[in-house]
């Protein structure tokens, strides 16, 4: 950079060192602010996944919220699984049509679960910026279902 030049006596002036322009913040508080972020992009699909849980193994903050995320995104293929299944298997689909919710029911669990999956994600992303260690309710619930649905215990 170059100095400025006062404008009284054509004088050089130095530039003010860099911590008059950042008064506010030190180094520690960046460097956590820094870290919040990187835990909230663990929301983000497919990148978010990555980038904490292999990028920051010492940083528990990330771990839990890439685990979160991950568990997540899984719930919400599930569902949109779901309704895959609901609007184009043949007997399911006919048998709604002729009952007269098939329009219905696949539009509000095609909606619901965006609406819940992006709601979610940017909530839980927010309380992550904030430093919290939010849960997403009924996940651990789905997340015990899961192991005991692979373990194939009753």
């Amino acid at each position: 950079m170059s100095p400025a030049k006062n404008q009284n006596s054509g004088e050089k002036k130095p530039l003010p060192p860099k911590e008059e322009f950042d008064p506010f913040m030190s180094d520690e508080e960046i460097g956590d602010q820094r870290m919040r972020i990187k835990a909230a992009t663990a929301y983000i699909p497919v990148f978010g996944w990555i980038y904490p849980y292999y990028f920051h193994r010492n940083d528990e903050n990330c771990q839990f919220h890439a685990r979160q995320s991950v568990l997540f995104s899984l719930f919400f293929i599930i569902m949109m699984t779901m309704v895959w299944i609901l609007n184009n298997v043949p007997i399911l689909s006919h048998l709604l049509s002729w009952v007269g919710v098939k329009g219905f029911l696949v539009s509000f669990l095609l909606y619901g679960t965006l609406f819940v999956f992006f709601g979610g994600s940017g909530f839980a992303a927010y309380q992550a910026y904030q430093g919290e260690r939010w849960s997403i309710p009924y996940l651990r619930s789905f997340r015990a279902f899961l192991l005991n649905l692979l373990k194939g215990d009753d």
